[in-house]
C-alpha cells in the first residue's frame, strides 16, 4: 500500500515537472463539452489578464481560435450562459478593460463551473485540463492541428429536424418573475464590475430567421433592456453585417458564420486590436 501511495506521488511530480518544463500548446484537443469549458476557465484564471473578455453560452463558443484578437479571452461555455463567465471574472483579481456580454441565454443561473478555485487546482498545473495525460496525448496524435474541425452549415434537409426542436423550444416564453430575479442578480455583478473599471458591452449572437422573431427571444431583449439599461448593446443584425445565417442547427453558426461575428465584434475593440496587430 505505501509502496503504490510513493509510486504514485513520483509519477505526479514527475508529470507536474514535466507540464512545467513543457507547456501545452495553443490549442489542447479535449474529449468533450465540459473539458473543453474547464479549459477555456483555466486559460483565463491562469493566463495573463487579457484587455477583453467574451463571456456566454455555447453560442459564443463557436467564436473559434483565431477568429478572435490575441487580446481576448473567450469564456463562451457551452451548456451555461454568461452569468457563469461573469462571476468567474468578478472573481479574478486583474480585471479586463472590456467585458461582452452574450444576451442569448441568460435566463441560465450559473454552472458548476464557476465556483471559486481550490488551493490545489490554482497552484498545481498538472490538475489543469489541458495538462492530463490523454488530453496532451490526444493533441500529440494530431499533430499541428491550429483549431477545431471546421462546421459547414448543413442542407435545407438535414437541417430541418434540429431547427424544428429549437423553433419548439423558443415558442414558449419564461415565467417573467423568475428571469427578472436572475437578471437583477446579474446586473449586480455587472454593476460591481463596471465600479472596477470595466466596460460593458452587450451582444446577441445571430441565429437562424426562423428563430429571431419567437417569443422567447423577444422576450429576453426585453428583459436584457430592462434589467441593463444604457448600455452598449450590438444586436444581431449588427453582428450578421447583412449576412442571413444558417446556422449549424437553428442557434449555433457555422464556422464561416462565427467568423463573421468575430470580425464585427472586433470592430467593437479598437485599442485591443491595435495591440493585437502590433505584438
Amino acid at each position: 500500500m505505501i509502496r503504490s501511495l510513493l509510486i504514485a506521488i513520483a509519477l505526479f511530480v514527475g508529470w507536474s515537472a514535466y507540464v512545467t518544463r513543457y507547456p501545452a500548446p495553443a490549442y489542447v484537443i479535449v474529449p468533450g463539452q465540459g473539458d473543453a469549458n474547464r479549459l477555456a476557465v483555466d486559460r483565463y484564471r491562469h493566463g495573463p489578464e487579457p484587455l477583453a473578455v467574451v463571456v456566454g453560452s455555447s453560442l459564443s463558443a463557436r467564436l473559434r481560435p483565431g477568429t478572435l484578437p490575441r487580446c481576448v479571452a473567450n469564456l463562451g461555455l457551452g451548456g451555461d450562459s454568461a452569468v457563469s463567465g461573469l462571476q468567474i471574472v468578478e472573481q479574478k483579481a486583474a480585471k479586463p478593460r472590456v467585458l461582452l456580454i452574450e444576451t442569448n441565454l441568460l435566463n441560465r443561473p450559473a454552472g458548476a463551473i464557476a465556483e471559486p478555485e481550490s488551493w490545489l487546482h490554482a497552484h498545481l498545473p498538472a490538475l489543469w485540463v489541458e495538462n492530463t495525460p490523454l488530453n496532451r496525448l490526444m493533441t500529440l496524435a494530431a499533430g499541428h492541428r491550429q483549431g477545431p474541425p471546421l462546421t459547414i452549415a448543413p442542407t435545407p434537409e438535414a437541417l430541418a429536424g434540429p431547427l424544428a426542436v429549437q423553433r419548439e423550444i423558443y415558442a414558449k416564453r419564461l415565467p417573467a418573475r423568475p428571469l427578472a430575479a436572475d437578471l437583477a442578480a446579474m446586473a449586480a455583478i455587472v454593476a460591481r464590475l463596471e465600479r472596477a473599471g470595466v466596460r460593458v458591452i452587450l451582444f446577441e449572437m445571430p441565429v437562424n430567421p426562423a428563430i429571431e422573431p419567437s417569443p422567447l427571444s423577444r422576450q429576453l431583449r426585453q428583459a436584457v433592456r430592462e434589467a441593463l439599461p444604457g448600455r452598449p448593446l450590438l444586436s444581431a443584425r449588427d453582428l450578421a453585417a447583412g449576412h442571413q445565417f444558417t446556422t449549424m442547427d437553428g442557434v449555433h453558426l457555422a464556422a464561416a458564420e462565427a467568423a463573421i461575428v468575430a470580425g464585427q465584434l472586433t470592430l467593437a475593440l479598437p485599442d485591443c486590436e491595435a495591440k493585437t496587430t502590433g505584438s
